[in-house]
């Protein structure tokens, strides 16, 4: 049996909610249904496709085929008592923002409701395994998953232009691979009893139980970068972002930003969120072979692990000449001299009108924190 589950795919900040529910009889009422789920944002970034910009407002979308994994500790699917996981599809009804479409289970069933208490714990992760093998999620909420250091550009650039005073610079748009923007969710549901006196609602249970909200958060920090030329022509071959003294493996004087990380669903946000992998590094990149004028560059994005950084983090740029390649330099991005620019976990920044200048120099634009656009009935969550 396919169950469709209602979702509303928005970017903004939701408290996870916690339905009314019944009591004992009502669980024997909708014992063996499947469990309907609805997905909400709780984060700055929770979709799966970066949406229009306006101004530091940008909207982030569903897309058709998203499939999420959500597993429980307290039941499992209605024809496997051994499985403890679903996988759940999503199909786009509206555009716009907010975005809203369905969820599917994958999979002839999912999770039901069963003898557990009235208390039911859920956990999820996008994407699902099936989707992404770097990511994975036991029925307790632990999570497991990658960044990768090496990132390469993804599909084929779009074009987009950026006023830069009485100029204009157009970009060949690289849309990140959205498959590595890890989000996880945990919610729990209480089935409270002074629900089931409503007549109505013992109506709603026998058509197949209440709607459980899932509040997603991010599970990644994205760095958005738009670079040109300050003055003359150049052909990159390489950018990157590094933490402190660019070493290829992590010390103590360096800062992880890629490797496999582990965490409990849900808490990114948490005092102490993740923990970092033996295999960490402290370099993502991108190569390429780009040219760079006054008029037109590159816009990509990297992924990083979501860890607040507590030490600098700085942009690396090669330049191509001839049949080799020329280191450019390093710009460091700092709040103050040999201060640290804090770039929180499961945000992302914007880094505009990045220029080449010279041979040896970039040129510092502007860093954006965008202020993502609200669900209904949300409020604006403003990064600082």
């Amino acid at each position: 049996m396919k169950t469709e589950i209602k979702i509303l795919a928005c970017a903004a900040i939701l408290g996870a909610t916690i339905l009314t529910g019944c009591n004992k009889n009502g669980l024997d009422v909708i014992r063996g249904k499947e469990i309907r789920f609805s997905s909400v944002s709780n984060g700055p970034s929770t979709k799966t496709q970066y949406g229009d910009v306006s101004g530091t407002k940008q909207a982030l979308n569903w897309v058709n085929g998203d499939i999420i994994r959500i597993a429980s500790p307290s039941t499992h699917v209605t024809d496997n008592p051994n499985l403890d996981f679903a996988d759940y599809s999503v199909t786009l009804t509206t555009s716009g923002v907010p975005s809203k479409g369905t969820l599917t289970n994958v999979a002839e069933n999912g999770l039901a409701w069963g003898d557990a208490p009235a208390t039911y714990t859920f956990f999820g992760i996008y994407p699902s395994t099936t989707k992404n093998s770097k990511i994975t999620l036991t029925s307790a909420g632990a999570v497991s998953a990658y960044i990768p250091g090496e990132q390469p550009l993804n599909g084929t650039a779009s074009s987009k232009q950026v006023a830069d005073g009485n100029a204009t610079i157009t970009y060949d748009e690289y849309k990140p691979d959205m498959l590595y923007a890890y989000m996880t969710s945990k919610t729990v549901y209480n089935l409270q009893s002074s629900a089931f006196g409503d007549n109505n609602y013992v109506t709603k249970l026998v058509d197949g139980g209440p709607n459980v909200d899932m509040a997603f958060d991010p599970a990644f920090t994205a760095f958005e970068i738009n670079l040109s030329s300050g003055d003359e022509d150049f052909t990159i071959s390489r950018v990157e972002l590094v933490g402190d003294n660019g070493t290829p493996k992590v010390t103590t004087d360096d800062f992880p930003l890629y490797g496999t990380f582990t965490m409990t669903a849900g808490d990114v946000f948490a005092t102490t969120p993740i923990t970092v992998g033996s295999d960490a590094g402290n370099s993502v990149y991108v190569t390429m072979d780009q040219a760079l004028t006054t008029a037109t560059g590159i816009s990509f994005t990297l992924f990083t692990l979501p860890k607040d950084n507590t030490g600098i983090i700085s942009l690396k740029v090669t330049i191509k000449t001839g049949t080799d390649t020329t280191e450019v330099g390093t710009l460091k991005l700092t709040a103050g001299e040999n201060t640290p620019y804090v770039f929180k976990a499961g945000h992302k920044y914007r880094i505009n009108l990045l220029k080449l200048g010279g041979r040896w120099k970039i040129l510092f634009g502007e860093l954006t924190v965008d202020e993502w656009i609200p669900a209904e009935g949300s409020t604006n969550l403003i990064v600082e």
